[in-house]
């Protein structure tokens, strides 16, 4: 009986970090397959509060509607740069959106009036798409 535990005591940690091993690959294979993308953001209008970077309100809706794709800060390490030029014409904004591959092509154009969530989905559609041909 002695052997026996024993010889569990010896085999079961190692096959505990094999799955651990297994598993950490597993993770970092799914994230290098996420294209990064790179925001960048800009507010016009009349007024004091019509001047802000929405690059913010961009990444949370990116992390919320387009889990595919990994938010980055890094300009060298971007796949896709989103670009959102964000007009406020009194009560409703305009968001002009536009996509590059990381070679600088336009890959998409987007013009979404109200919130940036409805622009961050088509850019969304567009950076999986063209990645996919990848």
């Amino acid at each position: 009986m002695r052997v026996v535990a024993i010889a569990v005591a010896l085999i079961v940690p190692p096959v505990g970090w094999a799955q651990q091993a297994v598993n950490h690959d597993a993770v970092a294979a799914r994230n290098v397959l996420k294209p990064r993308v790179l925001l960048r953001a800009q507010s016009h209008g009349e007024g004091w509060g019509f001047s802000r970077n929405q690059a913010m309100v961009m990444s949370q809706e990116f992390q919320d509607l387009c889990p595919d794709v990994r938010v980055s800060t890094n300009v060298y390490e971007a796949d896709y740069t989103v670009e959102l030029n964000h007009i406020e014409h009194g009560l409703v904004p305009e968001n002009q959106m536009q996509v590059a591959n990381k070679d600088g092509d336009l890959i998409s154009k987007v013009s979404q009036w109200g919130t940036i969530k409805g622009g961050v989905k088509k850019a969304c559609a567009a950076i999986l798409a063209d990645w996919a041909r990848r």
